[in-house]
């Protein structure tokens, strides 16, 4: 399902507050670091995503998965490698913008 108005993103009966939303789009966009939990959503650490997270995030944790499955380039989350090239590659000029057409598989 798509952002909503205010900028939240519903998952299934799920709603990501708006602000979390901002900052998956930052570290896409702006290839800019997160907290400790979102980085451990976006490494696919489910352990030390629970971990950091507070109560409210850490219920939400299917709709991040959906949301950086639905809405983000697979090559930049999944797996600590991909984070950490992710945040090392090029600050301007990035290719794949929010809300186009994923062109990669979505299983690497």
């Amino acid at each position: 399902m798509p952002k909503q108005a205010d900028g939240s993103y519903q998952f299934w009966a799920q709603v990501i507050p708006a602000h979390m939303v901002e900052a998956i789009d930052r570290y896409v966009e702006k290839r800019t670091p997160t907290g400790d939990f979102l980085m451990a959503v976006l490494e696919n650490n489910l352990k030390e995503a629970i971990h950091r997270g507070d109560e409210e995030n850490v219920h939400l944790l299917p709709a991040y998965v959906g949301y950086c499955y639905n809405e983000i380039p697979s090559n930049c989350w999944g797996s600590k490698e991909k984070v950490k090239a992710w945040l090392a590659g090029p600050h301007k000029d990035i290719e794949m913008k929010l809300g186009e057409p994923m062109k990669e598989d979505r299983g690497s």
